[in-house]
């Protein structure tokens, strides 16, 4: 392989910068791909975060929709457990 060399230094010159270029070319490349793909679950991600936050909030909701009848019917048991001369 020496023989080559020093018998074609531009040959083996543009071979090494083939090679490297090949192999900067197949690493950005890989690069490329891995970014479109967690670019993919950026927006799957998202998708889930905001599904995630509507759920939360209709719960939100529910829950304060349910602590509302729970004071609605506290009252109602403390107005109907009164004796009868202090209701109003």
């Amino acid at each position: 392989m020496e023989h080559v060399v020093v018998a074609f230094p531009g040959l083996a010159a543009w071979l090494i910068v083939g090679i490297g270029t090949l192999l900067l070319g197949i690493v950005t490349y890989g690069g490329q791909q891995v970014l479109k793909r967690l670019d993919t679950q950026d927006h799957a991600l998202e998708a889930i975060r905001s599904l995630l936050a509507s759920e939360v909030h209709k719960l939100r909701e529910m829950q304060h929709a349910i602590d509302l009848r729970v004071t609605k019917i506290e009252v109602a048991c403390a107005w109907l457990h009164k004796p009868n001369g202090d209701r109003e």
